[in-house]
Protein backbone atom coordinates (compact mmCIF):
# COMPACT_ATOMS: atom_id res chain seq x y z
CA UNK A 1 0.00 0.00 0.00
CA UNK A 2 2.68 2.57 0.51
CA UNK A 3 4.07 1.90 -3.08
CA UNK A 4 0.36 3.02 -4.57
CA UNK A 5 0.71 6.09 -2.05
CA UNK A 6 4.10 7.17 -3.25
CA UNK A 7 2.78 6.71 -7.07
CA UNK A 8 -0.12 8.93 -6.38
CA UNK A 9 2.29 11.53 -4.50
CA UNK A 10 4.28 11.34 -7.27
CA UNK A 11 1.97 11.75 -9.66
CA UNK A 12 0.33 14.84 -7.95
CA UNK A 13 3.99 16.48 -7.97
CA UNK A 14 4.52 15.77 -12.02
CA UNK A 15 1.09 17.31 -12.52
CA UNK A 16 1.90 20.54 -10.29
CA UNK A 17 5.15 20.45 -12.08
CA UNK A 18 3.53 20.69 -15.30
CA UNK A 19 0.86 23.22 -14.11
CA UNK A 20 4.38 25.59 -13.17
CA UNK A 21 5.51 25.36 -16.38
CA UNK A 22 2.06 25.65 -18.17
CA UNK A 23 1.92 28.93 -16.29
CA UNK A 24 5.43 30.07 -17.43
CA UNK A 25 4.95 29.28 -21.05
CA UNK A 26 1.43 29.89 -21.72
CA UNK A 27 1.00 33.19 -24.26
CA UNK A 28 -2.15 34.26 -23.01
CA UNK A 29 -3.68 34.86 -19.85
CA UNK A 30 -6.63 32.79 -20.59
CA UNK A 31 -4.50 29.85 -21.24
CA UNK A 32 -2.07 30.33 -18.42
CA UNK A 33 -5.80 30.81 -16.12
CA UNK A 34 -6.63 27.08 -17.29
CA UNK A 35 -2.90 25.42 -16.85
CA UNK A 36 -3.11 27.20 -13.43
CA UNK A 37 -6.73 25.92 -12.21
CA UNK A 38 -7.05 21.94 -14.00
CA UNK A 39 -3.80 21.14 -13.55
CA UNK A 40 -2.37 22.36 -9.91
CA UNK A 41 -5.77 21.73 -8.05
CA UNK A 42 -6.01 17.66 -10.16
CA UNK A 43 -2.23 17.61 -9.09
CA UNK A 44 -2.84 18.79 -5.23
CA UNK A 45 -6.04 16.45 -4.98
CA UNK A 46 -3.59 13.11 -6.46
CA UNK A 47 -1.13 14.27 -3.87
CA UNK A 48 -3.88 14.08 -1.22
CA UNK A 49 -5.18 10.82 -1.95
CA UNK A 50 -1.39 9.84 -2.21
CA UNK A 51 -1.05 11.43 2.02
CA UNK A 52 -4.67 9.49 2.87
CA UNK A 53 -2.99 6.47 1.60
CA UNK A 54 0.40 6.88 3.62
CA UNK A 55 -0.82 8.38 6.62
CA UNK A 56 -3.49 6.17 8.13
CA UNK A 57 -4.89 8.82 10.44
CA UNK A 58 -8.50 9.02 10.69
CA UNK A 59 -8.09 13.26 11.46
CA UNK A 60 -5.87 13.54 8.08
CA UNK A 61 -8.32 11.58 5.71
CA UNK A 62 -11.41 13.54 6.96
CA UNK A 63 -9.39 16.92 6.29
CA UNK A 64 -8.03 15.56 2.75
CA UNK A 65 -12.12 14.57 1.76
CA UNK A 66 -13.12 17.81 2.74
CA UNK A 67 -10.09 19.88 0.68
CA UNK A 68 -10.68 17.46 -1.70
CA UNK A 69 -14.59 18.70 -2.00
CA UNK A 70 -13.05 22.27 -1.43
CA UNK A 71 -10.95 22.01 -4.53
CA UNK A 72 -13.56 21.01 -6.77
CA UNK A 73 -15.96 23.39 -6.13
CA UNK A 74 -13.97 26.20 -5.33
CA UNK A 75 -11.43 26.20 -8.28
CA UNK A 76 -13.77 25.89 -11.35
CA UNK A 77 -15.70 29.57 -9.93
CA UNK A 78 -12.46 31.02 -8.97
CA UNK A 79 -10.66 30.77 -12.54
CA UNK A 80 -14.65 31.60 -14.03
CA UNK A 81 -14.56 34.59 -12.18
CA UNK A 82 -11.09 35.47 -13.06
CA UNK A 83 -11.96 35.23 -16.65
CA UNK A 84 -15.04 37.25 -16.33
CA UNK A 85 -12.94 39.98 -14.68
CA UNK A 86 -10.44 40.20 -17.45
CA UNK A 87 -13.34 40.65 -20.21
CA UNK A 88 -14.81 43.44 -18.27
CA UNK A 89 -11.38 45.18 -17.35
CA UNK A 90 -11.11 44.98 -21.63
Amino acid sequence: MTIVGELFVLLGSIFMLLSAIGIIKMPSYLMRLQAASKASAFGIILILIGGAILIKNWNFEWAAFFIFIFLLVSTPIGAHALAQADKKLK
